[in-house]
């Protein structure tokens, strides 16, 4: 009866040692199980999620449950311009009246833009620079409308 080695099933002539890789053999396996005896199981498989790149969606891994609402809407760069260039005019007071008209007119093309259910968002951000915008040039025409009237007088 030939013996062979647990770990690279070379034959073993003597002893429990084998000389071609010097692995020590403790219940060294006959030649009448060498055939028969089949390789150990493969580690059992765990699912590990794979996250799948789509450009525009939520990277969403298994197990976790969906984002709400999807898919956000870009917003409309002129609302920005025109709430920002609107605060602008209400805190620079020197530059009141060239961006508060900037502001007032970037706001109200971009209402035509940014409707409720439209494809861009920022509607409220150009009803905000619209607002600024206003109140910052109805000041300015309070002042011009006061220094004209102490010119005036």
């Amino acid at each position: 009866m030939s013996l062979y080695c647990e770990k690279c099933r070379t034959r073993i002539a003597t002893g429990n040692r084998c000389t071609t890789c010097g692995h020590v053999n403790p219940g060294v396996v006959p030649e009448s199980n060498r055939a028969t005896t089949p390789p150990p199981p493969p580690a059992p498989h765990t699912a590990t999620a794979t996250p799948v790149y789509v450009p525009g969606q939520p990277v969403v891994q298994y197990g976790q449950p969906a984002m709400y609402g999807g898919v956000q809407a870009p917003t409309h760069g002129p609302a920005v311009a025109s709430m920002v260039l609107g605060i602008v005019s209400l805190v620079i007071w020197y530059l009141g009246i060239v961006t508060g008209v900037i502001g007032l007119v970037l706001g109200a093309s971009s209402l035509k833009h940014c409707q409720p259910n439209g494809p861009k968002k920022g509607r409220g951000m150009a009803i905000a620079g619209i607002t600024c915008s206003i109140i910052a040039l109805s000041i300015w025409l309070i002042v011009l409308i006061a220094a004209g009237s102490l010119a005036a007088a």
